[in-house]
């Protein structure tokens, strides 16, 4: 994901069809558990975002109203945030180290899409800590 992938904050239509790019019920098994994980207020990684704004997507088709444009306002400097780290270690190598305390290299290509989502949510809680 990229700056570019994420919609205006004006758009409700694209953003309605960014939500629906991630499938919470099917990430995390059923309705019940996609709505645990998105009422439950942690935004730790760029999975948990994704299914907070999906859930909100479905449920404001529900109920016809702008909570999701409201929650995207809200979501998309951490969204932003992590496509800043993305575009930071996609070049052609990253750190190694999953924890991002190592200086050695890896090719980018060694790592699959989901370990990059992992080392960069654990590269923001990192650099955030006090």
């Amino acid at each position: 994901m990229c700056l570019a992938d994420l919609p205006n904050p004006d758009d409700a239509s694209a953003i309605f069809a960014f939500a629906m790019t991630f499938n919470g019920y099917d990430y995390f098994g059923s309705f019940d558990a996609s709505a645990a994980a998105a009422g439950s207020g942690d935004r730790s990684s760029l999975t948990l975002i994704r299914n907070e704004l999906f859930f909100a997507a479905r449920a404001s088709r529900h109920g016809d109203d702008d909570r999701l444009i409201i929650l995207y306002r809200e979501l998309l400097p951490l969204f932003a945030e992590r496509c800043e780290a993305f575009t930071r270690i996609s070049g052609p190598h990253i750190p190694s180290s999953a924890d991002g305390g190592s200086n050695d290299r890896c090719p980018v290509t060694a790592i699959r899409p989901i370990d990059v989502e992992d080392w960069i949510d654990r590269w923001l809680a990192r650099i955030r800590r006090p």
